[in-house]
């Protein structure tokens, strides 16, 4: 049978978990580690199998990736050291520096207002790495002048 290459870096981020959900879910899986991170990217860029990576990330994001969602966190069998369930998706949100309303008021008032989901993350990343420049000074700077509507009430 065919099996789907997996394909890690460092020191074969995520293998604990991918080896055991391999084995419970019946994933007929081959799994090696790159020697680089940017060996990483090229062989998952080239293959387009299954990845061990995290989201947003502008190495992938122009391949339209795709979660394998497993069983939910069951916390009796993480401490067991059985790794069949996983994490519910992340939620991200912002933190700031303690005393930024004094030492920058506009910049706590950007990140008190901007609101981004995750498509709009994702939207942007590509418009980064599909870029001719990859500057992403210049696509933060085309986003701006692009979504006045975002940002322009406050």
């Amino acid at each position: 049978a065919n099996s789907i290459s997996i394909v890690s870096a460092g020191k074969g981020w995520g293998f604990p978990d991918i080896t055991q959900k391999a084995t419970f879910f019946n994933m007929n899986v081959g799994m090696a580690v790159a020697s680089t991170f940017a060996n990483y990217v090229a062989i998952n860029t080239e293959l387009q199998s299954l990845l061990y990576a995290w989201s947003p990330d502008s190495n992938f994001v122009a391949y339209q990736q795709l979660a394998v969602q497993f069983p939910e966190r069951h916390d009796a069998e993480i401490l067991q050291g059985i790794y069949r369930s996983m994490n519910a998706r992340s939620t991200l949100f912002k933190l700031v520096a303690a005393g930024l309303e004094v030492a920058a008021s506009r910049a706590l008032g950007l990140a008190e207002n901007l609101i981004f989901s995750s498509k709009d993350i994702e939207a942007l990343l590509i418009q980064l790495v599909t870029a001719d420049t990859k500057d992403t000074w210049q696509t933060a700077c085309e986003w701006v002048k692009s979504n006045k509507e975002t940002w322009e009430a406050w």
